[in-house]
């Protein structure tokens, strides 16, 4: 068996700091913090004596840590003791009950806490003035002190506030434990200026209603971003989420009473053909059978509004219902996927990389009439999408490949095509991107895709820092690291490994500081970072995944400790570029900059979603231009709103599109001398937009 910890620390105390080495410092200083890490040395096999019980093994090495003469010198044990019974009394009280009808009695309870966030906060202020934090690991540990004492400061003067306004709140507006009051406390009131909400902008559609607040909308003249209403996921049968689709669009975009009507007899009517979510989407197409929907616009934009709705619905139903996630909630059951978003911008903000996430916070929107609404407020993430800076970097190169191949989309498959030019990357985004798959790994994010991040450009579109934005599938009930979307596990785990054993470490590079960072966290941390936010096996599953990370990067150094995984400088960040680009040109590739290098590549030019996009571009632009030459044609010369239908009608007939379409077209006047092109093509662009392009295009191809 190995030398133990302690032993070996024992053995270090007595030499000269000078002559030792990195890794003796670093276990040098993670001994002066034994008490905050001791769920995770208790489990390391080298600790124990072969016959020990794993807290027989703690508490040897805790006495022997203590007995060391360095140690008992500085005194840092007591004030890391301090901090943690402080951060232990006041995680204890958060399950306490609170009487709704009392709020003497509720207030003194609350009193209670806010002196035990005293003494937490009085315990931080004793641990961060403490400044012999010589190691990267110690000055980890110091910066989590530092985060906890920031929220503790602010908890103490929310709960204060909430005790005020709880006298004036009616008894089923209070809360009902102190860990719903500190969720009150922690949210935000955000008072609108003499405006009701559906006053203010909105993005993101029916489907997705977001407010835009831009300064001088609020009361708090310095307050600005999006609200989003909170999205609370109940399972419910599919035929009742489609209702509650049609239900969400009449409440945003009011449709006559009697249509409304139509459409959920519509939906009534159409056969359960199943139970779970996945179904959402086919009752709500259901609504597309009525007569209306192709013979008035207002109806028939209403009942796409109301498939859209339907469709997203279904899509967090089978998300939620998979092993990505692992809820598998049953019937009636509920779960708040929006605060998920400010979960994850706090657990950015405790591991040290809250530029990672769009910062998120819970909050309280109340308009001028009184109306309150809760949800989220969000900040304008930076930088441009993932998905749009790939295509953005192909997009020229593309067109010429396909111009060059005679438009044979298949063409292009059989060339070995490069990666995107070194010049457009740097090592500050090699940094970030790595980072975000680490975070990624530790909130369990089932739904991270090119889609869903962010990259800062310069001028020169090179690539720097992300930000990761929609982070409502995280910390789900699984324990499984890398589980789904766009994750890649950064363990190599193996058939024959435990639920609770990481394996091999494989992520080929990490940030030195994020990796201290992730090993100084504690579940207590955890606890008082999310513990009005998401649900008890939510944040068991995070803690199990926390554990495995933990153990597996102490593994690593243990065993590894040259193997230049753990990166500080960006030179060190700049020789990782080979081995992206190599990870990028396999089939397998482990690491979220592999697979942006790829995405972003020609070699996937046919396959994903880039080749799409920019031929849907191209379709576009063709059958526009084709469009617009007809319509320049002088036979539209002076012809009125019905002759210039007709024609356009009979233009478009000779592609090939449907009566149906062309009869709504027509009827609702959109194909009338004021006609919108590409809104008409956008629209429909699987029944007119290719079918345009698949014959226009035959007058650039070459000869055979």
């Amino acid at each position: 068996m190995a030398e133990g910890v302690a032993d070996r620390i024992t053995g270090i105390n007595q030499t000269p700091w000078s002559e030792l080495t990195d890794q003796q410092k670093y276990e040098m200083d993670r001994g002066y913090s034994v008490a905050s890490d001791e769920d995770i040395l208790s489990r390391e096999e080298t600790v124990a004596g072969p016959q020990e019980h794993p807290a027989q093994a703690l508490g040897r090495m805790t006495a022997a840590l203590r007995n060391t003469k360095k140690l008992a010198g500085v005194g840092n044990s007591e004030k890391f003791q301090s901090l943690d019974d402080s951060l232990r009394e006041v995680l204890d009280l958060l399950s306490h009950q609170l009487p709704k009808n009392d709020v003497r009695e509720s207030n003194s309870i609350l009193m209670q806490v806010g002196v035990a966030y005293g003494r937490l906060i009085t315990a931080c202020e004793g641990y961060v003035s403490f400044r012999l934090h010589l190691t990267s690991a110690g000055r980890a540990r110091q910066r989590i002190a530092k985060e906890i004492l920031h929220r503790a400061r602010t908890d103490q003067r929310g709960l204060a506030a909430y005790m005020d306004s709880s006298v004036s709140m009616e008894e089923d507006q209070r809360a009902g434990t102190v860990s719903e009051a500190l969720g009150m406390a922690r949210r935000r009131t955000l008072v609108l200026n003499g405006k009701t909400e559906g006053e203010l902008k909105h993005v993101g559609g029916v489907s997705s209603f977001i407010a835009v607040l831009e300064r001088g909308d609020l009361t708090d003249v310095s307050a600005s971003g999006f609200f989003k209403e909170e999205d609370i996921f109940t399972y419910r049968r599919a035929k009742e989420n489609a209702l509650m689709a049609l239900d969400t669009v009449q409440k945003r975009s009011p449709i006559a009473q009697a249509d409304y009507q139509s459409i959920r007899q519509a939906i009534l009517d159409e056969p359960e053909i199943g139970q779970t979510p996945d179904y959402t989407e086919h009752f709500a197409v259901a609504a597309k059978r009525t007569e209306k929907y192709w013979k008035d616009r207002v109806f028939h934009e209403y009942v796409n509004a109301v498939i859209k709705t339907a469709a997203a619905i279904s899509q967090v139903g089978a998300k939620i219902d998979s092993s990505e996630l692992g809820m598998y909630l049953k019937m009636g059951e509920s779960v708040n996927m929006s605060r998920r978003n400010v979960a994850s911008s706090r657990i950015a903000q405790l591991f040290g990389v809250g530029d990672l996430i769009a910062q998120s916070e819970t909050a309280t929107l109340k308009d001028e009439n009184g109306t309150l609404k809760m949800g989220n407020l969000m900040q304008k993430a930076r930088g441009t999408e993932a998905m749009k800076a790939a295509h953005e970097l192909q997009r020229d190169n593309f067109r010429r490949m396909r111009k060059e191949y005679n438009y044979n989309v298949n063409k292009p498959l059989k060339e070995n095509m490069p990666l995107i030019a070194d010049d457009y990357l740097t090592p500050e985004f090699l940094k970030s991107l790595t980072s975000l798959q680490v975070l990624d790994n530790l909130m369990g994010q089932a739904d991270r895709h090119a889609g869903n991040f962010m990259i800062d450009q310069n001028d020169q579109k090179r690539l720097g820092r992300v930000q990761g934005i929609d982070n409502d599938f995280a910390f789900g009930y699984t324990t499984e690291i890398g589980a789904g979307g766009y994750n890649r596990s950064i363990f190599n785990r193996g058939t024959s490994l435990s639920e609770t054993d990481p394996g091999e470490l494989t992520l080929p590079y990490m940030d030195a500081a994020l990796a201290d960072r992730i090993v100084a966290v504690r579940p207590e941390e955890v606890r008082l970072v999310l513990a009005d936010l998401i649900e008890e096996p939510a944040i068991e599953a995070f803690l199990v995944r926390l554990d495995m990370i933990q153990k597996g990067i102490l593994r690593d150094r243990r065993e590894n400790p040259d193997s230049g995984r753990y990166l500080k400088t960006t030179e060190d960040w700049a020789q990782t570029l080979e081995f992206f680009k190599q990870d990028a040109k396999t089939k397998d590739y482990s690491t979220y900059v592999g697979q942006f290098l790829f995405l972003a590549s020609e070699q996937n030019a046919t396959y994903g979603a880039l080749a799409g996009h920019l031929m849907e571009e191209e379709r576009m632009e063709m059958a526009s231009q084709a469009m617009g030459e007809e319509l320049s044609q002088p036979e539209y010369d002076g012809l009125d709103d019905a002759q210039h239908a007709e024609k356009l009608r009979q233009f478009l007939e000779g592609f090939g599109v449907e009566k149906k379409i062309l009869d709504y077209l027509q009827n609702t006047g959109r194909l009338n001398r004021d006609v919108d092109v590409k809104g008409i093509l956008s629209e429909f662009s699987l029944e007119i937009l290719k079918k345009i392009h698949r014959q226009y295009v035959k007058r650039y191809q070459k000869p055979a």
